[in-house]
């Protein structure tokens, strides 16, 4: 905790979100201009990665003036790359990062990439493996939940809320 009054040096990309968001609600965002700016960031991340973090300094700073960085938090910039769709997935759709798989071709889970909105590394060389999982947030492998979720929805038609009102319905009459 910092008792002393501290200011955030928050870095904010205004470019990215226009670039990003449309001004009409029913347009998407360009998909290969997304490609682009995605492999941008991947290839350039070491020098791009000092924008994703928020430094937290001491108000009083130091004798030049500069500050002490106490603590940093993720930068406006950083959660606007995960909040918004354009990460382009396979079948040409863009999904928020959160959202999106990157399985590759030795994972025990690559079998269930076309149930489950992933990178099409065939057309994306994504290499830094910081940025994709730390930064955005994009998912190594699909999860047990996942693949019990998808089992359910085929089996019995039910959907995730559904499922999880089951489960957690049998959990609490079973207490």
């Amino acid at each position: 905790m910092i008792y002393e009054p501290f200011k955030i040096k928050d870095y904010r990309c205004e470019e990215f979100s226009k670039l990003i968001s449309s001004s009409d609600e029913n347009q998407t965002p360009d998909r290969e201009l997304c490609v682009q700016l995605l492999q941008y960031l991947d290839k350039n991340h070491p020098s791009v990665s000092v924008n994703y973090a928020a430094p937290i300094v001491l108000a009083r700073g130091d004798k030049y003036g500069q500050g002490t960085a106490i603590k940093a938090i993720e930068s406006s910039f950083c959660l606007s790359l995960r909040q918004h769709a354009w990460i382009p997935v396979d079948g040409g759709l863009l999904y928020k990062p959160s959202e999106v798989y990157f399985l590759r071709q030795d994972s025990e889970t690559f079998a269930f990439r076309r149930y489950v909105p992933h990178l099409d590394i065939s057309k994306l060389s994504l290499r830094n493996e910081d940025f994709i999982h730390n930064i955005l947030g994009i998912k190594g492998h699909v999860t047990h939940q996942m693949m019990f979720e998808l089992l359910m929805k085929w089996s019995c038609n039910l959907d995730s809320e559904s499922l999880r009102n089951l489960v957690e319905q049998t959990n609490t009459s079973h207490m």
